[in-house]
This record gives C-alpha cells, structure tokens and sequence, in this order.
C-alpha cells in the first residue's frame, strides 16, 4: 500500500512538472495563440506576453478584456486583473492618430491634437499640422504640415506647396498659378475647369472631374456621366456610375455605356469588368465575371485556379482556400483565419460573445450586443451601460439623459 502510494505522488510530481514546461511562444509576426512572446530558458513559464495579453503572477499570459470605448487599444493589461489596462496604443484613422494612455485601467484619449502622451497625459507627439510647444500642441502656419517646437517656423509644407524663405510655405493653391512665368504673385487660372497651373496661370496641367486636357487648357467633355477626356473632348477615358447601373467606356461611340456583364459591379471599359457583384468572382484572364463556390461571397479565377476571398456568415474558406466550410461553432457568423472549426474572436452573432478556451459563442447578458466572459463590450440599440463600470446594460426610458440613448441628429 505504502509503496503505491509513493508510486502515485512521484507521478503526481512528474505531471506537475510537465504542466510548468507548456510554456510555448508564439511565432513573430503571427496571430497569437498562447499569447506568451518569450518563455524563460526552463520552459516553466512565460517571461514576456503578446501585445493585448497580460502577464499573470504564474508565468501564463491572458487576453486583456479592458471594457470601454477604447477597451481594444489596450496593448499591455494586468494578467491576473485583465480588465485593467496598463499601457495603450494609438488609436488611427485614414488621416490621423489618437493618442491614447492608460488612466484608471481604462484607455483614455490625449489632449486635443496630440498623437502620443505618457502615462500622465502630458503629450510627447502632435498631430499633423500641429507643433510640440512647451507640452501643449500649437497649429502650424498656413499650408505647414510639421512646424516642430516652433509654431512660426514650418518644417515641411502640405503637398502642392514649397518651403520658402523663413520657412513659410506660399506657393499658390489648388486652381491658382503665377499671373506670367516667374512671377511671384497669384491669380485665378485661366482656364475653365483647371485645377492646377503652377508654373503659368495661362497654361493648365489638370482639370477638373468632367473636363480634358487639351493643349495646356481644360474643355468639357462631350458624353453624359464621362469624367475624364485628355487628349480629345469627344472621347471619354472614364465614366461615374450611378445608384442604378454601373457605366464603362464604350470605344465604339467613345462615350459611356453600361457594363455587358451583367454581374459586373464596375467596369473600366464596358468589356472590362473590374469588380464583380457578391457571389460572382472576376476572370482575371477573361474580364468577365464567374460564379463563385458555394456559400462564397467574394473569389478570384486566376492562371493558378479558383480562390475564395469571402463566405456567407457562418462560413470561413477552408486552409486551401478553394471552397466555403462551415464553421462548426454555434450563433458564429465569420470564422477563425484557422479555418472551419473556429469562430474568430469577434466573429459571434450580435448578442453573443466567444470563449477562445471553450471555442463557442455564449449569450451576453440582457442588452449586450457584444461581450468577453467578464464584461460587455457594447450594449445594443436602445440599451445604455448602467454604470461607470460598464459591466451591464439596461433599456434606455423616456427623459434618459444617458449618451446612447440620446435621439441621434
């Protein structure tokens, strides 16, 4: 009996072991699937933790569940309190980035214009068209895209101006030239519809959308829906569709026709097709629009074979590529870049969250659009967060004072 049990204790000891040395980083440069970036020479545990995990108090790493509307910029959160956020990153758009900082274990934006700040606010970058001076952001000089620690004097101008002298950008804007080459001041240009005359107010090098170029001036195009015709006014090199049928070239009348291929989304020349509609993908070779693979809502016919880019919710390509699989995983509507059998993180149904353990979508609590396991993410139309905690969401009512659930203008 004894021996048995010192038998069962040494196995004990060993599987103990074996559970300290799972440590597994993950590969640069890929998504992250333990979330460790760098385990300890031993292999016990993790050292280091992806961007968006924490470190916990064992060594393992956690994905960060920060709630609030920047809860996502979270780069570094406390592993064993992983709704409190320790470090943020920039939140960007097509024309600029939101600095953001961690203020009470929640994301909270910079000062106005500014694009990164320390963990106390105090701004350390600017937007564009904004200088750093004495902490604070400053806007630059006219047409200055970067003016540094002093707003008066511009370091690098917008595009279509020039540094000159002190600085200062004064080259004249869009639709204006120099009345005569050489000249230093800025009129009209002269040509109808030119938007650009640099050099000479009387000698255009672009116009405007639904003009040509036509020996150094701008002339209306002659065809209905043509917005471009440089060389001759005549003939259209492109049209604008509208809400009801996508237009092409036409090089028979040298106007604008609709596509031929009637599942041709638009077309450059009315044989052409660039983009085709949803469930039909685009011949590369041919022109033409194809059908696409069952469930597919966006693919590809190339020299090398038929690739799908996009599935109808609920479905994910398969590891090939070829065709549409099911994702296996109830209430998800995208899968996994894993493929079938995987919902993505952010892939469940409205109302439902994912479990990245348990690989299934669960139901959020009452009025919760989207959810992690210890907090709701956003609350659906007509609900508001109750409370500063942002855990739970309740019906909006009549007079609520609320920000989602003010009428929206």
């Amino acid at each position: 009996m004894r021996r048995t049990l010192l038998l069962f204790a040494a196995c004990a000891l060993l599987l103990a072991h074996g559970a300290h040395a799972a440590c597994k980083a993950d590969k640069p440069d890929a998504d992250p699937v333990s979330g460790c970036a760098k385990c300890s020479k031993d292999g016990k545990k993790c050292l280091e933790c992806s961007e968006r995990f924490g470190l916990t108090a064992d060594g393992t790493c956690v994905r960060c569940t920060v709630p609030g509307y920047f809860g996502d910029k979270c780069s570094k959160c406390d592993g064993d309190k992983p709704d409190i956020c320790l470090t943020c990153s920039a939140s960007c758009g097509r024309r600029s980035c939101l600095g953001l900082f961690a203020s009470e274990g929640r994301c909270e934006p910079c000062s106005d214009s500014c694009a990164d700040c320390n963990a106390k606010g105090q701004c350390l970058a600017c937007q564009r068209f904004y200088g750093l001076v004495n902490g604070t952001c400053q806007h630059c000089k006219e047409n200055c895209y970067s003016c540094g620690d002093d707003a008066s004097k511009c370091e690098s101008c917008t595009s279509g101006y020039d540094c000159k002298d002190e600085k200062t950008c004064n080259s004249c804007d869009f639709g204006y030239g120099p009345s005569k080459k050489g000249a230093k001041d800025c009129v009209p240009c002269k040509s109808t519809g030119c938007t650009g005359c640099y050099d000479d107010s009387a000698k255009c090098t672009s116009c405007d959308t639904g003009f040509g170029l036509v020996k150094d001036a701008c002339v209306a195009c002659a065809a209905a829906n043509c917005t471009n015709c440089d060389g001759d006014a005549k003939v259209c090199t492109s049209c604008s569709s509208n809400d009801t049928v996508s237009l092409g070239t036409d090089k028979a009348t040298g106007g604008c026709a609709p596509c031929k291929d009637a599942n041709c989304q638009t077309c450059t020349a009315t044989d052409a097709c660039n983009f085709c509609k949803d469930g039909f993908g685009l011949d590369e070779k041919a022109g033409t629009c194809k059908p696409c693979p069952e469930k597919a809502t966006s693919c590809t016919f190339n020299a090398t074979g038929t690739f799908v880019d996009a599935c109808a919710n609920g479905y994910g390509p398969d590891k090939a590529g070829k065709e549409c699989k099911a994702c296996g995983v109830d209430k998800c509507d995208r899968c996994d870049k894993l493929g079938a059998g995987f919902c993505d993180v952010y892939g469940c149904a409205e109302g439902y969250g994912y479990s990245d353990q348990e690989n299934v979508c669960f139901a959020c609590k009452e009025g919760c659009a989207s959810c992690t396991e210890t907090s709701c993410s956003y609350c659906l139309s007509g609900y508001a967060f109750a409370d500063s905690s942002e855990k739970a969401c309740t019906k909006c009512v009549d007079g609520d004072k609320r920000g989602d659930c003010q009428p929206v203008n």
